[in-house]
């Protein structure tokens, strides 16, 4: 996944978005509109996705 500037805005807004729900209520549920879910998901899944096919570095020797 690249992260060109409009991913990134859309990460924040979601951030944004959820942050403020979750600081503006001390209730064991919050409510999220779906569109706003999805985006949460998609941007997940991606980052998951580009990190797995980051190459894979063998770990550093003691010696």
């Amino acid at each position: 996944m690249d992260m060109d500037l409009s991913t990134l805005e859309l990460a924040l807004i979601v951030s944004s978005y959820m942050t403020d729900q979750l600081d503006g209520s001390s209730a064991p549920l919050i409510t999220i509109p779906r569109d706003v879910a999805e985006l949460a998901v998609a941007f997940t899944n991606a980052a998951i996705e580009s990190l797995q096919n980051q190459p894979r570095n063998p770990p550093p020797s003691l010696n």
